[in-house]
């Protein structure tokens, strides 16, 4: 039994009842040409299948390069086996059959070979040049798409990396994280078995939760990668067909490689880094709620996801010291990199806070706020212009971070920072007997977040600067 015809109704379009060109697959499985398709589409006015009348789940249905393939081959071997001398005088004659021996012409203008003697004449006010000559200046363009493919392929290359550099961080913290749960609930003794176990189930579905979330994302750059890659094989094999082949192949396939060249470039997510600070932030103060102790509190938690590689963060995030060396942590959206900075884990859009940062001898520091868009990855100014207000301390001399120097009697060994959001008013004091040493006066717009940066701690007693807890007692 002859396999062919069946073959062949497979490799079919329903529309044009011809070999699939550039085919592509609809959700339910029918195939069709993609300009067949399209030209259905926008007859009926609707995103139908031809066949089945299902409505279309894809919006802009790609090739299927495999089923493309095989159609093509398909195609190729109905020609009868022709050699590559027949079938390029079968293009030529396509051109002009009377004139075979003679090389043709191309039209810019109507991107297209043309005959040298019959057609010459009819095309005295176009661009014609020689036919070599197209078809170097078309594969430079294409190859200059190629270009932009490879790039953009790059890019998501580069954002795949950081991605499994978040991944092995996340896992990371989930550890230490885990850690640092087991070891307050052990301090507060086994009637707080209970609300341990409840934190941690939090703690791991919070990373399941990112963990899918990133999951997804990376799949969807895996699969933009694999199309991409497929896009520039595509433009790679184009590039190596003969010249009327290729002129005949060469606008769908430009516009398919600009088409993917024009994708919007990969951007990672932001939060998806395990918060560290919703889970061990004030930890010991929000179970002290349920069982009536006294425990201590912290005003400002410090967030690690922001925190520059220099630095390193206490255990129950209230203290930051400036390290030796640089940690390996991701570039995440969140991260600071340029300056050895780290910002508070919780903002402000509203109302009053305040906290007390114990600096002692530490030589270099800044404390104040941060406004949310601030740049983080490169060149800012602590200033106000830049989304900065501070409090800027360098070897005994103060200034507010706008140039300006702040006189100071005694060098206070603790800094109250004392904001009011809606009042427009950031204020530094000495806590030992709350005199005032300078005041930001501004109109605040977004989330302000704490701020602190660090220089290093030379050869200074105090090696870190520590945010001062309060003792509370639930009554």
């Amino acid at each position: 039994m002859d396999e062919r015809p069946l073959f062949k109704d497979y490799l079919s379009c329903h529309v044009c009842l011809e070999t699939f060109k550039d085919p592509v697959s609809l959700s339910c499985s029918h195939n069709f040409c993609s300009s067949c398709l399209k030209e259905f589409w926008e007859q009926t006015k609707n995103r139908n299948c031809p066949i089945c009348k299902r409505k279309s789940s894809k919006e802009d249905p790609g090739v299927n390069f495999s089923l493309k393939e095989l159609a093509d081959s398909f195609a190729e071997t109905q020609t009868g086996g022709s050699s590559e001398t027949e079938k390029e005088e079968k293009r030529l004659e396509e051109v002009c059959k009377k004139h075979r021996g003679i090389p043709p012409l191309f039209c810019r203008d109507e991107q297209r070979a043309v005959c040298s003697v019959c057609e010459f004449s009819l095309h005295q006010n176009h661009q014609v040049v020689p036919l070599e000559e197209a078809v170097g200046e078309l594969k430079e363009q294409l190859k200059s798409d190629l270009k932009s493919l490879q790039d953009k392929r790059d890019k998501y290359k580069r954002v795949e990396e950081t991605y499994k550099d978040v991944v092995q961080h996340s896992e990371k913290q989930l550890l230490s994280t885990e850690k640092m749960i087991r070891a307050e609930f052990n301090k507060l003794q086994q009637i707080l078995k209970e609300e341990e176990e409840s934190r941690l189930a939090a703690l791991r579905e919070e990373e399941e939760q990112k963990g899918r979330r990133i999951s997804g994302e990376r799949k969807r750059i895996q699969e933009q990668i694999s199309s991409l890659s497929d896009s520039i094989s595509a433009v790679e094999e184009e590039l190596q067909k003969d010249n009327m082949t290729f002129l005949s192949r060469f606008k769908p396939t430009r516009d398919r490689a600009r088409e993917q060249s024009s994708v919007s470039d990969p951007r990672l997510l932001s939060g998806t880094l395990v918060d560290e600070a919703k889970h061990l932030g004030n930890l010991a103060f929000r179970v002290w709620e349920k069982m009536g102790d006294q425990v201590h509190f912290s005003p400002v938690v410090l967030d690690p996801n922001t925190a520059d590689s220099r630095l390193q963060l206490s255990a129950d995030l209230t203290s930051v010291r400036r390290g030796d060396t640089n940690q390996q942590l991701p570039n995440n959206p969140e991260r600071n990199v340029r300056y050895p900075r780290v910002f508070g884990s919780e903002g402000l859009t509203s109302g009053k806070l305040s906290w007390e940062v114990e600096v002692g001898d530490y030589p270099v520091w800044l404390l104040g706020l941060v406004k949310d868009s601030v740049n983080r990855k490169g060149d800012t100014s602590a200033k106000p212009e830049d989304g900065i207000w501070c409090l800027w301390h360098d070897d005994g001399e103060y200034t507010n971070g706008a140039g300006e120097m702040v006189t100071v009697e005694t060098s206070p060994q603790r800094i109250r920072v004392q904001l009011d959001y809606d009042g427009g008013t950031l204020s530094f004091y000495n806590p030992e007997d709350m005199t005032h040493i300078c005041t930001h006066r501004d109109t605040f717009t977004e989330k302000l977040f704490p701020y602190f940066s660090l220089g290093r701690s030379g050869d200074a007693k105090t090696s870190e600067i520590r945010i001062c807890q309060t003792k509370n007692r639930l009554t």
